[in-house]
């Protein structure tokens, strides 16, 4: 990872923006990201590292889109630090393993 990784997030985030804290210092990170009817919150190796709220997001359709069930989950080509990626079976936790 770089010294400042960032994120973005589809119909939430119109660019890449830094993660508010920094990430655990682990080689090896486990993401659990919790998706709730107003909000996203991802979690690195179980610290909080980003808690999306969809009503204070930039793009006005991120709170009518991101309240509906997830469909699928999609990892970008330029994505390279994704490992693997196991749904749990309750379908509201979202796990993908990430190492550099």
């Amino acid at each position: 990872f770089s010294d400042n990784p960032e994120y973005s997030l589809g119909y939430c985030t119109s660019a890449f923006i830094p993660f508010p804290v920094y990430l655990p210092t682990e080689e090896h990170k486990t993401w659990t990201i919790v998706k709730t009817s107003t909000s996203l919150q991802v979690h690195c190796n179980g610290v909080e590292v980003a808690n999306i709220v969809f009503s204070e997001a930039a793009d006005a359709e991120c709170e009518e889109k991101l309240r509906q069930d997830i469909e699928k989950i999609w990892f970008s080509s330029s994505d390279t630090a994704s490992d693997e990626y196991r749904p749990m079976p309750t379908g509201k936790y979202y796990h993908f393993f990430c190492k550099h």
